[in-house]
């Protein structure tokens, strides 16, 4: 089930790329109905939570709210054992 877990993550990274968010939650839905002894390591999923974090931050900046709270439940339905880590949300430093 892991080709599957592969060839889902990679359709929800092109998803949020153009910007069919309902597609990207779909896929994710497959991936929380595969069988729970299925292995998916920790950081499999974190491109996908980088992509969308990215997609959040462009998002926002062009004042599209609607497309970032889209993007955020993405980032939402993860697996559980997604590892992100705690500072993924921190912002940069501005100089």
């Amino acid at each position: 089930f892991l080709r599957v877990a592969t060839v889902a993550r990679d359709f929800i990274i092109q998803a949020i790329g153009n910007e069919e968010l309902d597609l990207a939650k779909s896929a994710l839905k497959v991936i929380q109905k595969l069988p729970s002894n299925t292995r998916i390591p920790d950081d499999y999923f974190l491109r996908v939570a980088t992509v969308a974090r990215d997609f959040i931050i462009q998002a926002i900046g062009n004042k599209e709210l609607d497309l970032a709270k889209s993007a955020l439940k993405v980032i939402q339905k993860l697996p559980s054992n997604t590892r992100i880590p705690d500072d993924f949300f921190t912002p940069l430093p501005t100089d």
